[in-house]
């Protein structure tokens, strides 16, 4: 399956849902973003980013342990923003939060846009969990909200990005180059650019 060539083929810009993939993220095993068209020119996009905090080399015990759950209520670094065609795709490869790869469009008969906002907004309160809640669940649910049928992300293999991303029908598109094999393997400790969340306080993350 080959990539397109361009991340603005105006195929399917309406009535769609689309997920991004960054294949880097989370050493290797991929993190997913979630979009979807609302009507007219406007979108809605986002993710439940939920950042390594940099201060941390990735063998750092403690902190993998805080990182495989997030209580609900806490902050996910969750995110999700409005805006056109072309400045979704920007955002979701250039933008200030993970920066995706590819993506993949599912067209949608009827969809809901109004349910998925409400659902995709109530995610931020839902905390994060490795393996029952993590970005793989929450855009699968988000989707589905809207109408789309998507892989079951509770089959073992799917709660992995990259294997649910690779179970989607279609060609991935793609939005930036993606990255050679040596920087994008699972043992490698390379920190992708932007990905990683800068150090902070303890009492910033609180009042997120």
């Amino acid at each position: 399956m080959h990539e397109a060539e361009s991340a603005f083929i105006p195929m399917h810009e309406t009535e769609s849902a689309f997920i991004f993939i960054n294949v880097e993220q989370a050493v290797g095993f991929g993190h997913i973003g979630w979009g979807f068209h609302i009507g007219g020119q406007d979108y809605r996009y986002g993710s439940t980013d939920h950042l390594w905090r940099a201060r941390y080399p990735y063998w750092h015990l403690p902190e993998v342990i805080r990182y495989m759950e997030v209580a609900p209520r806490a902050n996910n670094d969750f995110w999700s923003r409005t805006g056109s065609y072309e400045q979704m795709m920007t955002e979701m490869r250039i933008g200030r939060h993970v920066r995706y790869h590819q993506f993949k469009v599912v067209p949608v008969e009827n969809p809901a846009p109004q349910d998925a906002i409400e659902f995709a907004e109530s995610v931020k309160d839902d905390g994060w969990n490795v393996l029952l809640n993590n970005c793989v669940h929450q855009t699968y649910n988000v989707l589905t909200k809207y109408g789309a049928t998507l892989p079951d992300p509770y089959r073992l293999l799917n709660r992995f990005p990259k294997n649910w991303f690779a179970a989607i029908p279609g060609a991935p598109i793609k939005l930036r180059p993606m990255p050679k094999p040596e920087e994008s393997s699972i043992c490698s400790l390379k920190k992708p650019e932007v990905l990683i969340q800068p150090a902070e306080s303890e009492a910033n993350r609180r009042a997120g």
